[in-house]
């Protein structure tokens, strides 16, 4: 049964050993892009691995595309995190300081003076400042010269397939609309997120078919070349990869969906398939293939990926997510106290951090009994207080609590109801 079956099936540690020293091993795009994202030590370690399986190494023509299709891209975006960060500790230090102006100290308060605070705050942000200024001199930009892309160029040499005719490009992709009405493996969640199409030497790539352009691409090798044991290296999670099942405590990936080994069995004769995301592929090199790898660059591995996923950047409350409120009068902004009944627009607002990475949930509790659930809510307070406002965020991977107060009326007492 197994024979026929054998998808269903996790590999034995005898196939485990097996995979890893006589396999083939191939990488989707999307691991060869987050090298660009890993410190120094870390790619090394994974240039290390790669170096090492070298001459068992194939990467399919689609996904040696998408890498060079999408680098640039990638090198812009670690470019932008600079500019983020500036705005971030810029606009923080300036509401800092117009926060405590406000309060008037000097006039207020026999004891508290701010200022030599203040100073430690503005030299150590001018410090960061300085240091970012040099970071961002040693960082890779899309006009420098890329020892990344020269590395891997030398070591994917000779080892990226061809690319399919227009012909069959169009075949896949009649024979891919049919896969993806029978949610046939790989790819037919892209059909709905990826729209389009682009042109490269003189054939049309329909972006929704780059998922199972690269799997036919890999069926093809490995029949042409023989192939018993693959290994495909993959950060997408996509469930026309892998097979998932509902728990209690959410999602739980299984392996690889069966439907692929299968389908490499039947029309490429490969006996033992399997998937890794390429933390995991990295943390099993240590052992199986006796490599060096530090801890720490498995960690960091583990980390973009989860980032890459989500596609959203850590939310630091009060920094770079908050909360913002007026009222229906303009002036009315947040030290104001606004009248009973008057609607109080709120909103969670962001300073170098987009909601749109993501799917993101906002549960907002007004501290008066009432509720909402989107992004910018209005709400009007029935009686004077000072209301205690509540926005628990939420991203994919994240979930922060963000606070503030809301005077109403004369706003004589604190009010906070669940």
């Amino acid at each position: 049964m197994k024979d026929q079956f054998s998808g269903f099936y996790r590999p034995s540690a005898a196939d485990f050993e097996r995979l890893w020293t006589k396999g083939h091993f191939s990488f989707d795009a999307n691991v060869l892009l987050a090298l660009y994202r890993y410190t120094a030590d870390t790619r090394v370690d994974f240039l290390k691995v790669i170096e090492a399986i070298a001459s068992r190494l194939w990467i399919p023509h689609q996904a040696a595309m998408e890498f060079h299709r999408n680098r640039a891209e990638t090198i812009m975006g670690q470019q932008r995190m600079f500019t983020d960060v500036r705005k971030i500790i810029n606009v923080n230090f300036k509401t800092l300081s117009d926060q405590i102006s406000n309060l008037n100290l000097t006039k207020r308060h026999s004891l508290i003076r701010p200022a030599e605070f203040l100073k430690t705050v503005e030299s150590a942000n001018a410090a960061f400042e300085a240091e970012l200024e040099a970071l961002e001199k040693a960082q890779l930009t899309i006009r420098s010269e890329d020892p990344m892309l020269n590395e891997l160029t030398s070591l994917l040499s000779g080892v990226v397939g061809l690319p399919f005719t227009q012909q069959e490009l169009d075949g896949i992709y009649r024979e891919g609309a049919i896969r993806y009405e029978h949610k046939t493996p790989p790819g037919f969640e892209d059909a709905k997120e990826k729209k389009g199409a682009y042109e490269y030497a003189d054939r049309t790539y329909e972006r929704a078919f780059g998922d199972l352009i690269l799997w036919r691409q890999l069926l093809r090798w490995a029949k042409e070349h023989h192939i018993k044991e693959l290994i495909f290296v993959t950060n997408d999670d996509k469930r026309d990869w892998w097979q998932t099942v509902e728990s209690p405590t959410g999602p739980q990936v299984i392996g690889p969906r069966p439907e692929l080994a299968a389908e490499l069995r039947a029309l490429a004769g490969v006996e033992l398939f399997y998937m890794y995301p390429a933390d995991r592929f990295l943390d099993q090199a240590r052992t199986a293939l006796k490599i060096d790898v530090r801890s720490s660059s498995v960690d960091q591995v583990r980390d973009v990926q989860e980032f890459v996923r989500s596609n959203c950047p850590t939310m630091y409350p009060d920094s770079n997510v908050y909360i913002t409120f007026h009222g229906t009068t303009s002036s009315r902004f947040h030290d104001a106290s606004f009248n009973v009944g008057e609607t109080i627009t709120f909103r969670a607002a962001s300073l170098g951090y987009d909601y749109g990475c993501g799917v993101h949930t906002f549960s907002w509790d007004f501290g008066d009994g009432s509720h909402a659930t989107n992004q910018s809510p209005s709400h009007a307070y029935a009686a004077d207080g000072t209301y205690k406002v509540t926005l628990h965020l939420a991203n994919p991977t994240q979930s922060v609590d963000l606070t503030t107060s809301v005077r109403v009326g004369t706003g004589a007492s604190v009010r906070s109801e669940g």
